[in-house]
């Protein structure tokens, strides 16, 4: 979760909209070449971006705080003991640093 003033997009990726909770929309992004998802923005939150880890050009510094939306877990999903669990959305926490994408 970042800043989305924070987000540096280098290329334009391909988007879809999906319906979210209580009639807003969730805007997914993902690369037009190979299909890999980047990011979500939601019409409720337009100031914070979901990066998905896998989309980080230098993942390293990446290291979970939670898991959320746990309510959807499948029963083989690995998750850390040690970090909270969210059932459904987290309230809104402090988007730290820059990511480039």
């Amino acid at each position: 979760m970042v800043a989305a003033q924070s987000l540096d997009v280098r290329g334009t990726p391909k988007r879809f909209f999906t319906q979210a909770i209580a009639d807003s929309h969730s805007e997914r992004c993902f690369c037009g070449e190979c299909g890999s998802p980047l990011f979500a923005l939601g019409e409720r939150t337009p100031d914070v971006v979901l990066v998905h880890a896998s989309s980080l050009d230098e993942p390293d510094w990446f290291k979970p705080v939670a898991d959320i939306w746990t309510v959807s877990a499948l029963p083989w999903a690995n998750m850390d003991r040690h970090i909270p669990k969210v059932f459904k959305s987290p309230p809104l926490l402090e988007p730290e640093g820059e990511v480039t994408l």
